[in-house]
């Protein structure tokens, strides 16, 4: 029985799909959350008030959401490029000088 996460099958199209849908609900998210804290609780301030704490649920947004979201994308494509590096290595024979 094989599992729906085989490589073998997996599809180009569906896992580009997939990340520019990830790509797309990330900036959503920090987009909504800068508006919400702009809008809903007065915005950003850098001068003592405690608008300076509102940089940190934006800050978490972009770290927690979408910068993991981003490196786990970059550590399956460095894991399947390797994985397709090693096969062509292996695949076909190199010539020898003699």
């Amino acid at each position: 029985m094989a599992s729906h996460l085989d490589r073998e099958t997996a599809s180009p199209v569906l896992f580009i799909v997939s990340v520019l849908a990830i790509q797309i609900l990330g900036i959503l998210a920090m987009v909504l959350t800068g508006i919400w804290m702009h809008h809903y609780l007065g915005g950003f301030g850098w001068d003592g008030t405690r608008l300076e704490f509102d940089y940190h649920p934006l800050c978490m947004v972009i770290s927690l959401v979408f910068l993991y979201s981003e490196g786990k994308i970059f550590n399956f494509c460095t894991s399947m490029f390797q994985y397709i590096m090693q096969f062509g290595s292996t695949a076909w024979p190199t010539e020898t000088s003699s």
